[in-house]
């Protein structure tokens, strides 16, 4: 394929991306050196926006939160999606049931999901069906009213939503492994956990690594699920930097501070990127 052929067919993706993600994003940086808020003048100030952010102790809070979601997102993610690979690589009847049941919480909206798991865990006794079963037990925990409940809930409802995508992902990769080395580990005695540890995980590191990038850029994008169940609270545990964008661009009015947040927020998000990159160029090249 030349050139002119292959400028022919990517322009429209190149033009289109950068419309809705390059002008946007070079916006959000000029805005994020001025002060304004609505009906108000631009004001530059340079870098000071992003020193206001940085000496402020909720965006450290709200990054440290957002990192501990990303985290546990993410780990979760890959294990119970491959314990499901694992299952539905073994099944031979009714998997495309079995598949369809898997694919219900992707197509259920995250707001309701939210909205679902908010009611089975709030805190009047008697009202959430959790609470309720944990009372009639004589245990009484309050999910939503302490930090730490409170984010395991938000981690558990973000994991049950979209662990079917790694699922799936590394199903797929589970059917396009080579029979080769699995038959030769068996015949050199190699158990069912041997062969696990060192043909089907190795062979699927680069499918991994892609489940866990697009995990974190999803955790990074946590909103819905917080303004639904917690509203960061309590006491702004659970405010992510999406939220707490949220809370100074609209409720605060402060456009410009939170231009900063969201420019902080991208740039965390490419550092954090590196490391899958580099790992799935790797693979790719068969390094």
């Amino acid at each position: 394929m030349n050139r002119r052929t292959f400028l022919a067919f990517a322009s429209p993706s190149l033009i289109l991306m950068t419309v809705l993600m390059v002008a946007p994003l070079a916006l959000t940086a000029y805005l994020s050196l001025n002060d304004f808020s609505y009906g108000s003048p631009l004001h530059f100030r340079g870098l000071g926006n992003y020193t206001d952010v940085l000496t402020q102790a909720t965006f450290w809070h709200a990054a440290a939160f957002t990192l501990v979601y990303t985290a546990g997102t993410t780990l979760l993610k890959i294990i119970v999606g491959f314990a499901l690979a694992l299952a539905l690589n073994h099944v031979i009847r009714a998997r495309s049931v079995f598949l369809g049941l898997l694919l219900v919480p992707m197509i259920v909206p995250p707001v309701v999901g939210a909205l679902v798991f908010g009611w089975m865990f709030r805190d009047d006794i008697g009202i959430g069906l959790f609470s309720y079963v944990l009372s009639e037990s004589g245990l009484h925990v309050h999910w939503l009213s302490d930090p730490w409940p409170a984010r395991f809930i938000l981690i558990l409802q973000n994991t049950w939503q979209d662990a079917a995508f790694g699922a799936l992902i590394l199903l797929a990769g589970l059917q396009g492994l080579p029979d080769e080395p699995l038959e030769a580990a068996m015949v050199d005695g190699a158990g069912w956990f041997q062969r696990l540890r060192h043909v089907i995980i190795p062979g699927l590191r680069g499918l991994f690594a892609f489940v866990a990038l697009m995990s974190v850029m999803d955790a990074f994008r946590i909103f819905d699920n917080i303004a639904v169940m917690t509203k960061g609270n309590p006491a702004g545990a659970t405010t992510s930097l999406m939220y707490l964008n949220y809370q100074v661009a609209f409720q605060q009015q402060r456009l410009g501070l939170g231009s900063a947040i969201s420019m902080l927020t991208v740039g965390a998000i490419v550092l954090l990127m590196i490391p899958f990159i580099r790992q799935t160029r790797r693979q790719f090249r068969g390094e």
